[in-house]
């Protein structure tokens, strides 16, 4: 946003005293100051609000003025509370060290303003990360979700995280919030987005992907409170959630493709000479054993999302896992996990969050 959008804000009433040819300026933020010499105060970028209770003659102007020019402000917007008006000493002083001056209407209060300004300058913003999330969506670079995440937490303020529906985290900030409580809150909520325990909760890919085999998104705060613009920018980062979530998929991947033909081989009592080669591939060939897990389900959950969920259960175990008919049958290392436990209890899980949602 540049100062010159000011003018195009009726509501603000803002009139161009001084520095009509610098309102190209790129504004950053608003800060209202009674002192006299700010400058330790800002960074740069501000528009700075005063009622010019600082001054007690010309030389106070030059002073202060004088330290908003090295600070770098974009523009000063001062009203004289009793008058109204502004003092000729501040006018010539803005135009010597050309920062840009406006009169402020002497009804509009400096919150009034601050609060315009600061909606018109989060709404940009956010608009712009949206373009950049487009961007990305397009690419595909590869580069993952936590420079994006990151982008927006610092552009906006917007601190979130991507999870799996077990819960387990993709991609965000630290500290992490409650996984569990999310991942149970998105499994069981009867509409998404929606808002619980603090944050807002998105899915990636409600629209071909059973709830329990999607990831979603996760913000800190309300949505209730968003603008249209951050809205938007949320969904733009779920699609590009979707997009990290599809070129994670490991399915057409060479190794997801011998993975597959290992399960078929063994379901349909392959030859040891076709078994062995793939199992070396898979790094499965030095494991002293072997413990195979097959799983099927109702209600409309496909083969393929069934392998998901068979995956993110088993996740660190180093599964093989591929689609035989209607089951999901995975071959994991044997010894190093209890496996059955571990199965047990993320079955019983589910089976509370579905009785749950019903």
């Amino acid at each position: 946003m540049r100062l010159n959008a000011l003018l195009e804000m009726p509501e603000l009433g803002l009139t161009t005293v001084a520095g009509h040819d610098e309102l190209h300026r790129p504004l950053r933020w608003v800060v209202t100051t009674d002192l006299l010499d700010p400058g330790r105060y800002l960074s740069g970028g501000e528009l700075v609000l005063t009622g010019l209770i600082w001054r007690s003659g010309p030389d106070d102007s030059e002073r202060f003025v004088a330290a908003l020019a090295e600070a770098g402000v974009s523009g000063l917007g001062a009203c004289e509370a009793s008058s109204g008006d502004l003092p000729p000493d501040l006018v010539a002083a803005c135009a010597r060290h050309r920062v840009p001056l406006f009169l402020v209407p002497q009804a509009l209060g400096f919150a009034e303003v601050t609060e315009h300004i600061v909606r018109r300058l989060s709404g940009a913003r956010a608009s712009d990360v949206k373009a950049v999330l487009d961007r990305h969506r397009q690419l595909v670079s590869g580069a993952g979700l936590d420079p994006v995440l990151a982008m927006i937490g610092r552009d906006l303020g917007m601190r979130g995280w991507v999870l799996t529906a077990s819960g387990r985290p993709v991609a965000g900030s630290a500290p992490m919030p409650d996984a569990a409580t999310l991942a149970r809150a998105f499994l069981t909520a009867k509409r998404l987005p929606c808002v619980r325990a603090g944050y807002s909760i998105f899915p990636v890919d409600a629209q071909t992907t059973s709830r329990v085999a999607d990831w979603f998104v996760a913000f800190e705060g309300s949505m209730d409170d968003w603008s249209e613009e951050r809205l938007a920018l949320a969904g733009e980062l779920a699609a590009v959630a979707a997009m990290e979530r599809m070129r994670m998929d490991d399915r057409l991947s060479p190794e997801g493709r011998i993975g597959q033909e290992l399960i078929r081989l063994v379901v349909h009592e392959g030859r040891p000479s076709d078994i062995l080669p793939r199992l070396q591939v898979t790094g499965l060939a030095d494991a002293p054993g072997y413990v195979a897990v097959a799983s099927a389900a109702d209600g409309g959950l496909r083969p393929g999302e069934l392998r998901v969920v068979m995956k993110e259960i088993l996740y660190g175990s180093a599964p093989v896992i591929g689609v035989s008919e209607d089951e999901t049958i995975a071959i994991v290392p044997a010894g190093e996990h209890d496996i059955t436990g571990r199965v047990r209890d993320a079955v019983h899980a589910l089976a509370r969050v579905w009785a749950a949602a019903a």
